[in-house]
């Protein structure tokens, strides 16, 4: 029941409502925001979809974040994206939408 779950955390965890910045290097991948920040590894990640409007990288098998599309400000600069994630994480982590990820 993730999607219950998850609005759950959401309703009780105030830190999630606040504004993040991703943050994207060569080397780690993390997220800043007022409550605190945090920095990962790509070789920590154990998957990564891509849905029609977002990406889920999971760190955990449960546990993941989303990159919503709409952060990217050009086709161009989520291809060079796409292209640092899989020169940094092993391809077959990578994972295309499936019939219900193209549609969500």
């Amino acid at each position: 029941m993730p999607y219950t779950s998850a609005r759950k955390q959401f309703a009780t965890q105030s830190y999630l409502h606040e504004p993040i910045t991703l943050e994207f290097s060569a080397d780690t991948y993390g997220t800043t925001g007022k409550s605190g920040s945090g920095t990962l590894v790509w070789s920590i990640l154990q998957n990564v979809r891509e849905t029609k409007s977002f990406f889920l990288l999971y760190h955990h098998p449960c546990v993941g974040m989303i990159v919503p599309k709409r952060f990217f400000q050009s086709n161009a600069e989520m291809d060079q994206w796409r292209e640092l994630v899989s020169a940094a994480i092993a391809p077959k982590k990578i994972e295309s939408p499936s019939f219900i990820g193209r549609r969500c």
